[in-house]
């Protein structure tokens, strides 16, 4: 989001450029003063370059042209003659004062910070100069500069405690966001009123990722100052980037319809959108973002996020599993989505799974050798009906080296109803590939799951699914799991979630196809998951789960741990890389106990 920085030093230069000081002195000429006294800026300007010509050491000429020069409009042309001014009066800071002004005010804002420096040499303890040099390096986007002075205003006049708003702006927008939370809040408590103050440091919130928290301040500051099309504005903007789409365009909607121009509504609409079934509903408002200012490091940011979920994507992936049994997985393949419209897109997948055993263990294939290999290609669609719906009908070819070919379909309904109510519903049909065994043996299942997503808050989410299978060996399954998830950091160098997980899985016989199938498999447990960014273009997710397991051969509850790693680069790059490791101490698909993998995930966006 575009930041609206302080403008006070522009409303000081506007109110003292925008009228000539009486500086009724011998050297200004008679005619001149008549001149202003009736507005008529193009003749005083003639009359007094006229006398400079006859006189071009007079200061106090060059000041008063500077000021009919302000007066006309003249920025640059002012800025010039106060130069004039302040070279010929090189020892009076106030001179060097109102020239650096003259210069912000002219957009030259590096030759004002300058000018500022040869007034602040001269008078290094005036609070005026401190404050605007302060403001020059917020325009700038120097906090080495702004941020210094405003520490000496407070020096010298410790009551002047609004400077503290201005010191907290500054290192908000340099990235230190917890010393810029202090700050506000600080500044806040001693001015209650500033609605300005209390709305940016909901922002400084925001931008840690810490929703929760922001959204509590932003109902403390409307408590105390009520509710405005602002308030309203950054709440929508806070919603959307939480992942409550809903009530952040319920909010945000209505409030462009009355700004279409205004950056930051813009900015909240494409970023409520682009969470929706159809994401280039986002697109309209993404441009006009880029449109209103396209230099601004949001508007990069939102146009590079952007363009990641629009695209296209081709990937490669390898993935290496290794458990207790010795049973060896290798998975390969390339997977495909192609965007033919907003609406419309075309999947596809080529791959080769291979599962290994050893040769006289209870996993072999019956037809000989200790290997299965599964070749099996792909095809599918996936339609957004529209911005809540979208279903996906994919089917496909398996193909093993030991036995002929079989159908494989998958289909699924997605709905995202509201922003506490999700749910997926999913059918397929596909082989078990658990063992070399239960593939020689072309074991299917067919069957169902559904999943529910309850998300009460920006704090909390549970997630619930059921799945049923029949196997056509004269078996079916029942697999009931359940996680839920609470925020607990959210930091802009550290996302945590913990929470609880359970499972229930059962199958009605046991019949030895090389796969597990117990009766009454039980899991519960803990939780952590972690995501540290490591560059803008960068980041390490780190999954850890404690708890304890059991069926009806253990004798007593076992421990059931796991850890999976996982890094990211080029997040916003047309190539990104995904590197994952994990260790799992819980019953695998064949009953083992251990299991390690390795995978590695190349994907190109177009």
């Amino acid at each position: 989001m575009t930041t609206v920085r302080p403008s006070v030093l522009a409303l000081a230069l506007t109110t003292a450029l925008a009228a000539p000081t009486l500086i009724w002195a011998q050297t200004i000429p008679d005619a001149g003063i008549a001149a202003e006294a009736r507005s008529d800026w193009p003749a005083a300007e003639a009359i007094y370059r006229a006398a400079l010509a006859e006189r071009p050491d007079d200061g106090p000429l060059w000041r008063r042209l500077a000021e009919v020069l302000a007066a006309a409009g003249d920025r640059p042309g002012a800025a010039q003659a106060y130069g004039e001014a302040a070279r010929l009066a090189d020892s009076d800071p106030a001179l060097h004062f109102e020239h650096a002004r003259a210069l912000a005010m002219a957009g030259q804002l590096e030759a004002a910070l300058d000018a500022n420096g040869r007034a602040l040499d001269r008078d290094p303890n005036n609070i005026d100069y401190l404050l605007a040099r302060a403001q020059i390096g917020n325009w700038l986007g120097r906090d080495d500069i702004s941020e210094p002075a405003l520490q000496r205003v407070l020096e010298l006049a410790p009551e002047r405690t609004e400077v503290l708003a201005g010191i907290a702006r500054n290192k908000a927008w340099s990235g230190q966001l917890d010393e810029a939370i202090v700050l506000m809040q600080t500044y806040h408590e001693t001015h209650p009123d500033d609605r300005a103050a209390g709305l940016d440091l909901v922002r400084f919130h925001s931008w840690t990722g810490n929703y929760a928290r922001t959204l509590d301040v932003l109902d403390q500051v409307e408590a105390r100052s009520g509710v405005d099309d602002e308030s309203r504005a950054v709440r929508a903007y806070v919603l959307a980037w939480a992942g409550r789409r809903h009530a952040a365009l319920a909010l945000n909607t209505p409030l462009l319809e009355q700004a279409p121009e205004n950056y930051a509504r813009n900015y909240t609409q494409a970023i409520a959108l682009r969470q929706g079934q159809i994401p280039a509903h986002a697109r309209p408002y993404v441009q006009q973002v880029e449109r209103i200012d396209p230099q601004s490091t949001e508007t990069r940011d939102l146009l590079r996020s952007t363009r990641v979920i629009l695209a296209s994507k081709l990937s490669g992936r390898f993935d290496y599993f290794e458990d207790s049994d010795d049973i060896r997985t290798l998975n390969s393949g390339i997977d495909g989505r192609w965007n033919l419209s907003d609406r419309l897109s075309l999947l596809g997948s080529l791959g080769e799974r291979r599962v290994r055993a050893p040769i006289a263990g209870p996993f072999a294939p019956d037809s000989g050798g200790n290997s299965v290999r599964d070749r099996r290609v792909v095809l599918g669609v996936r339609h957004a009906l529209d911005d809540d719906r979208a279903f996906t009908v994919q089917a496909g070819l398996s193909d093993l080296d030991t036995r002929g070919e079989k159908v494989v379909f998958r289909g699924e309904f997605d709905a995202r109803m509201n922003d506490t109510f999700t749910f997926l519903v999913e059918l397929e049909r596909d082989r078990v590939s658990a063992s070399p065994r239960s593939l020689d043996r072309e074991i299917m299942r067919t069957g169902g799951d559904a999943t529910v997503r309850i998300t009460p808050n920006v704090r909390h989410s549970i997630e619930l699914t059921g799945r049923y299978a029949d196997l056509n060996d004269d078996n079916d399954t029942t697999h009931i799991a359940g996680v839920w998830r609470r925020a607990m950091i959210r930091r802009p160098g550290l996302m945590l979630d913990a929470g609880l997980s359970g499972e229930w899985l059962h199958y009605r016989i046991d019949n030895d196809n090389g796969y597990y199938s117990p009766d009454n498999y039980r899991r519960i447990g803990g939780l952590v998951g972690a995501y540290l960014p490591l560059t803008d273009e960068s980041g390490l997710s780190v999954q850890l789960g404690l708890g304890i397991q059991r069926d009806e051969t253990f004798d007593h509850w076992e421990r059931a741990s796991d850890v999976a790693v996982e890094y990211t680069a080029g997040i916003f790059s047309d190539w990104q890389i995904k590197l994952r490791a994990g260790y799992v101490e819980r019953v695998q698909n064949t009953g083992a106990f251990e299991g390690a993998t390795f995978g590695v995930t190349l994907e190109r966006r177009f």
